[in-house]
């Protein structure tokens, strides 16, 4: 049982590695938000409390007490701390094994301190303190996690999961191939896994012996005894955190199903040419992070890329021997995306999104550089992330990282090094159309002129009989269970020598033909968890390039330092592509189109100090000769990070305050707005004899300068108190018009072929990738992005507008905009008004926390300023 101690008996004959002298005199200084709070094991007397009382605080000290700090703007001090009497207002301190000490702050944040013999001792000791701490909040988190990573939530939660979990066995390696990444670990690193697997457990043996101490999650639903943690259980989250946040692709059937449908009508020409409007690619107006024709320490910029190289004839090529079952094969993906969306949905998993920022000393106040990330996960209680500070030999970091995902931080700061990442939307998962033929009791595909067996794999399922909820509101009755059984396939492509599995989505035995999905990072998921680990211990530019360039994952990186340099690195294994496969159509599973191998990491997009003074990210296109990969990027003109980047443009230097402030106005902006729609509106009088109800929603948005989310856009009443809706009519008439607009832009070519009612939603339907889908108001879609390049004449495909003009398209939608909106609510375009949107935060527990109004913004913030550059 763990002890508590008092500052002065920490552990006597070991080695203290704290910070170094220097990082003392030349500190670090963070400001760091965690929503809605770090998180509290949840009792089953705290559950009984706030059943009782409606209190949130009731469900336990930090399940929300940063929620309405993070509502309002405000932070708290993220320093780090060299020694654990210099953790301000501690609330415990507890030493659970010998040379570790975990003092939680008056927020609940763990502060772990390890010290040791030697470097092996203390990681070890890091890695179980982590461990430790991360269960003592979050195991029953955790326990969600393994299961959604492992295909077993439906044991626990009932029939609603089972699709989930069909398709991330499917989808997933199975426990056997990740033991072989296990099993390339280094022994340290081994041991290091081992030691955060042991303090996971020993945290477990105590919850077991003191059931007063167990989050009341498992004793509702009646999940006892808790199984032990094991190394095979991290793996999985890893792999299911690194699929959920770095794939960004891989709708192919989609594309092709709607290309199908297109040519019939439209002929195989003209279809590409408008999927080439659609799913663009090589858009000259994409705004990018590496600058192009501008000075800097280093650049890719002039680095010309061929790994994608195809011409529109051989995506004519390839269109033609698209054949009708796509529709269904699409139909049958669609389906399960879906099920799998909503369930990730409300068992807090990830989604992909983010944005930061680093400005060099010269853009600065305060002599050093400064980085800002935010990355946009989901809304959660508690978070996907977690936040902590580990000191202890080569470590001294604060920032924030996975339950359950490993002894690393993913996002956060050193004494000398900050940085964040954002998903990088390269397309790593490619779509594959093989021939298949019966052989014995299963299969065999054409691959490389030769059959090749099909892999075969059946799994037995076990079901809950009762469905479970989140947040669990009572408990369940003694569990009974069904089984289901179902069979697995793969085929395999790839590099010739070292093909990987492409698992099955739809298989038509009758037709010969099966559709196959593969990722190009299978089974090497841990490979960006062990860059994550080297981040954490590099002190300097050269250190941390060479640790990104271990990364698998499609992430983009920006960097800090406190020797004044900022740094990009947009990484990630990207694939070499032979010469006529468009990566967004599915490809001839022959062999002829599967990639040679992968881009060298000293060839991905990068850049150190570039002459502008400043680096941006918000999953936007790495530098403008960067090959768009077609179904995984949303990288055109109307892209949400040319808005951060025109402020930082515009903005000459940058205080600590002001780099948050930035955050926060880019958070309260409505993007249509901002990013080039308004225009379509305010020209209409200029061309137009407009009515008297037309000119004044044309006055309303006029005015508007964009401003529509919590704080500055939120409407109140004489009271100072919140209305419930958004200040400005603008955002009310914008946003109806618009999604008139994307109507009026399909009705003409997409609507007789996939119906009038609702073109744009049809097209959407083929489009949207459930799983990469973000929130309205957070990020766009290639559809929306699709409309703007119509409008703005840089769509050549179809005549999508017929005889009218851009404005003509924008009146008929401001009439439909003006007849709903007076309608609903009486004849003043000044008194229309829409209900402000919310951010609701889904309860991984046994009870809710509060909603709070929207704001476009990352789901733990950390504004960070570096000493002055040495």
């Amino acid at each position: 049982m763990p002890t508590v101690l008092r500052r002065a008996a920490l552990i006597a004959g070991t080695v203290s590695l704290a910070l170094p002298a220097s990082a003392l005199s030349r500190p670090v200084r963070a400001l760091v938000i965690l929503p809605p709070g770090e998180g509290s094991t949840i009792t089953l007397a705290a559950y009984a409390h706030n059943q009782a009382t409606g209190s949130c605080s009731d469900l336990g000290a930090h399940v929300c007490d940063q929620l309405r700090m993070y509502e309002n703007w405000r932070f708290r001090d993220g320093a780090l701390h060299a020694t654990p009497s210099a953790v301000p207002d501690p609330s415990s301190a507890e030493a659970p094994e010998a040379g570790v000490e975990i003092v939680r702050d008056s927020f609940g944040v763990p502060h772990v301190f390890a010290t040791g013999p030697g470097e092996s001792a203390i990681q070890r000791r890091i890695a179980y303190g982590i461990g430790y701490a991360q269960a003592q909040e979050r195991l029953f988190q955790m326990e969600i996690l393994r299961r959604a990573a492992e295909g077993q939530l439906s044991a626990l939660l009932g029939q609603p999961y089972l699709e989930m979990d069909l398709i991330t066995t499917r989808d997933s390696e199975a426990a056997a191939e990740r033991r072989r990444q296990l099993a390339e670990l280094s022994p340290s690193d081994r041991v290091a896994l081992d030691s955060y697997v042991a303090g996971i457990n020993a945290v477990i043996r105590r919850d077991t012996s003191d059931p007063s101490l167990m989050p009341a999650g498992f004793q509702l639903l009646q999940d006892l005894p808790i199984r032990p943690w094991t190394a095979d259980d991290t793996v999985a989250i890893i792999s299911l955190e690194v699929s959920n946040i770095a794939q960004s692709s891989g709708n192919g059937l989609g594309y092709a199903g709607l290309a199908r449908l297109l040519s019939r009508r439209y002929g195989a020409s003209r279809a590409v040419s408008i999927l080439d409007d659609v799913q663009f690619t090589h858009d000259p107006q994409a705004p990018v992070t590496v600058p192009s024709g501008q000075a800097a320490r280093f650049t890719s910029a002039g680095h010309r890329y061929d790994f994608i190289h195809y011409t529109r004839a051989d995506t004519a090529r390839l269109l033609g021997q698209v054949l009708p079952d796509v529709l269904a094969a699409h139909q049958g993906m669609l389906t399960g995306q879906r099920a799998v969306k909503q369930a990730i949905d409300t068992l807090g998993l990830p989604t992909f999104g983010s944005n930061a920022w680093a400005l060099s000393p010269r853009r600065t106040t305060t002599g050093g550089a400064l980085l800002w990330g935010a990355p946009q996960v989901g809304y959660y209680a508690p978070e996907i992330l977690d936040e902590l500070e580990v000191e202890g030999g080569r470590f001294h970091l604060h920032g924030v990282s996975v339950p359950g995902g490993g002894p690393g931080v993913v996002i956060g700061y050193t004494p000398h090094t900050a940085w964040s990442i954002t998903t990088s939307q390269d397309d790593q998962v490619a779509t594959y159309v093989d021939r298949i033929r019966r052989h014995g009791q299963g299969y065999e595909y054409r691959w490389r002129g030769s059959w090749h067996p099909v892999g075969q794999r059946t799994v037995t399922f076990r079901i809950r009989k009762e469905t479970a909820s989140l947040p669990v509101t009572g408990q369940l009755p003694v569990p009974s269970y069904t089984s289901h059984t179902t069979t697995f396939y793969r085929t395999y492509h790839g590099p010739r020598r070292h093909p990987i599995p492409c698992t099955v989505v739809y298989l038509d035995a009758a037709a010969g033909r099966a559709y196959c999905r593969v990722r190009d990072f299978w089974n090497t998921e841990l490979q960006t968890g062990k860059a994550l680990v080297a981040i954490n211990q590099a002190t300097d530019l050269a250190q941390f390039r060479a640790a990104v360039h271990k990364n698998v994952a499609g992430f983009n990186f920006v960097y800090a330092d406190d020797r004044g340099n900022i740094a990009y690195w947009h990484a990630g294994r990207i694939p070499l592509w032979p010469r006529g496969a468009d990566p967004r159509l599915p490809l001839p599973g022959s062999g002829r189109y599967d990639w040679r191998g992968y881009l060298p990491a000293r060839l991905w997009p990068s850049v150190v100090d570039p002459a502008q003074g400043f680096i941006a990210s918000w999953n936007n296109k790495p530098q403008a000769s960067w090959d768009d990969s077609g179904d995984g990027t949303l990288w055109g003109a109307f892209q949400r990070s040319r808005q951060l980047m025109n402020m930082l443009r515009g903005h000459r230097r940058f205080s600590q305050r002001s780099l948050w402030q930035m955050a926060r106005r880019v958070g309260e902006l409505d993007l249509e707005q901002t990013l080039g729609f308004k225009r379509f509106l305010t020209q209409l009088p200029s061309h137009f004899r407009l009515s008297t109800i037309e000119r004044a929603a044309v006055r309303q948005i006029a005015r508007w300068d964009g401003t529509a989310f919590y704080p500055a856009g939120a409407q109140r009443g004489s009271d100072g108190r919140l209305t419930g809706l958004v200040r400005s009519p603008g955002f009310a008439i914008l946003g109806t018009w618009f999604s008139n607009l994307e109507n009026q832009v399909a009705e003409r070519i997409f609507g007789p072929v996939l119906g009038r009612r609702q073109p744009a939603a049809e097209v959407q339907f083929y489009t949207r990738d459930p799983l990469t889908t973000s929130p309205q108001f957070e990020f766009f879609d290639d559809y929306d992005a699709f409309v703007y390049n119509v409008m703005t004449g840089h769509a050549h495909g179809a005549r999508y507008l017929g005889r009218l003009s851009p404005l003509a398209i924008s009146r008929e939608a401001l009439d439909q905009a003006i007849s709903e909106l007076r309608s609903a609510q009486g004849p003043r375009p000044a008194g229309w008004h829409a209900p402000m949107p919310i951010i609701s935060f889904q309860s991984l527990d046994v009870a809710g926390v509060p909603s709070i109004p929207w704001e476009n913004r990352g789901t733990w913030g950390q504004a960070i300023a570096l000493p002055r550059a040495r």
